[in-house]
């Protein structure tokens, strides 16, 4: 006797429609975050924006400045905190209309009993300007990616929702090497736990504003990923190898080596 065919509709579905899905999901979450978020209210967005203008038109290290009228107030460590900021603060230079204190980005922040209305008023066109950013000192590359293309707007509101879209697309597709060298056709979509339950919301909403945190957290994501597929019984596909060194470099623990 020949054992019978499961009908089409009860076999598991194909890894091709699986990862697809997948990341249809984790582009439309990243994509409402990128829309919704009120601009200059992602963590230190406002710094992020400068430095991020300023890897992109090739500053890499920026000038050495200080915070002009630091408000910590009296508590203690106040003192060591400014002077750690100001360690790490440096200054660049924007193109004209590209200034996100001009644009008034996150007025109201920290203020939870306000809305984001102030965003409403007017933009001051500025003129090509110097800003200080107090996360001046980290590490230029991956900023210089949505940098490049922010520094091509004409202004602040511009550059920031093109920078968080260059930041996203990033993200999802760290995201889809990570679904990718995870799949396992004889588990099924089981194999694509692990990713799912580290790809958290937050991961999503770091990843569609301005900042690297988004992208080192995905980057590490998908280099374990890498790495558990490398180690998996059989040889890993010919694509894992580069796709290994490059995440490697998004990836914060092993960025410097």
């Amino acid at each position: 006797m020949h054992r019978r065919a499961r009908p089409a509709s009860r076999r598991a579905p194909g890894g091709r429609l699986v990862l697809a899905l997948l990341m249809a999901g984790f582009s439309l979450l990243l994509s409402a975050w990128v829309g919704s978020n009120a601009p200059g209210f992602g963590p230190d967005e406002p710094a992020n924006f400068i430095k991020e203008v300023g890897a992109g038109t090739g500053q890499w290290t920026g000038v050495a400045g200080r915070l002009a009228h630091p408000a910590f107030g009296d508590q203690p460590g106040a003192p060591e905190r400014i002077a750690w900021i100001n360690r790490n603060s440096r200054v660049f230079e924007l193109p004209a209309g590209v200034d996100p204190g001009a644009a008034h980005f996150s007025c109201d922040l920290f203020h939870n009993d306000r809305s984001v209305r102030c965003l409403d008023r007017p933009p001051t066109r500025a003129p090509a300007t110097r800003a200080l950013s107090y996360v001046g000192t980290y590490e230029p590359y991956v900023y210089a990616v949505p940098g490049a293309a922010m520094a091509r707007t004409h202004t602040a509101r511009a550059a920031l929702y093109t920078g968080r879209a260059v930041t996203a697309a990033l993200v999802a597709l760290l995201l889809a090497v990570a679904l990718g060298a995870a799949w396992d056709r004889r588990a099924g979509p089981v194999s694509l736990s692990g990713v799912l339950l580290a790809a958290s919301p937050m991961v999503l909403f770091l990843g569609s504003v301005l900042g690297t945190n988004g992208l080192e957290i995905a980057g590490t994501l998908a280099l374990c990923s890498l790495a558990l597929r490398m180690g998996r019984a059989g040889a890993a596909p010919l694509w894992t190898w580069p796709a290994a060194g490059l995440v490697g470099a998004l990836s914060r623990p092993t960025g410097p080596a």
